[in-house]
């Protein structure tokens, strides 16, 4: 791995010990501190596929992004629902919003990873391409296809906590 990417998890690492020393009270630093996260992970799923599933950064994205918010958010509109609040409506479409989000990133996650898999015109055409250049591109292929499965059953979680349910089930089919 290049040294950019070892600093890269350094640093996500830090983040989310960062994460898990935070109070419950301080939701703006935490979003702040998802959000670096989420890049970088994000950073280092794209660069380098075997690296990002040698360091289980699909599962850390997921987890510290997206999963925790979300147990968040959906305690508090049950809590809302209950008092019946007149924040509901409110606290309903922000919770959307951040799951429209969500789906964004990985939508673009996915797509970057299929375009991983197919060969480009260069790779195609050259005749010439060494031995050693096709077996760097079969262990990254090798590392997608893991990859890919595990951000599609994110995708999936995240339409179905969206109510999608016949998106969440092409994803995870």
């Amino acid at each position: 791995p290049s040294g950019r990417l070892k600093k890269q998890l350094q640093r996500a690492t830090d983040l989310e010990k960062q994460l898990g020393e935070l109070p419950k009270s301080a939701e703006e630093t935490a979003a702040k501190l998802r959000s670096q996260l989420c890049e970088i992970l994000s950073d280092v799923l794209i660069s380098d596929p075997s690296l990002a599933l040698e360091k289980e950064c699909a599962g850390r994205l997921w987890r510290n992004c997206f999963y925790a918010p979300i147990g968040v958010w959906r305690s508090r509109v049950s809590r809302e629902k209950r008092k019946q609040g007149a924040n509901l409506a409110k606290l309903e479409q922000s919770f959307s919003k951040f799951l429209t989000e969500a789906v964004t990133l990985y939508d673009y996650l996915v797509l970057q990873y299929q375009s991983k898999l197919q060969p480009s015109n260069s790779q195609a055409n050259s005749q010439d391409s060494s031995q050693e250049s096709f077996r760097e591109n079969l262990a990254s292929t090798e590392a997608v296809v893991p990859g890919l499965y595990r951000l599609y059953i994110h995708m999936g979680d995240l339409q179905r906590y969206a109510q999608s349910y016949n998106k969440a089930e092409a994803c995870y089919f």
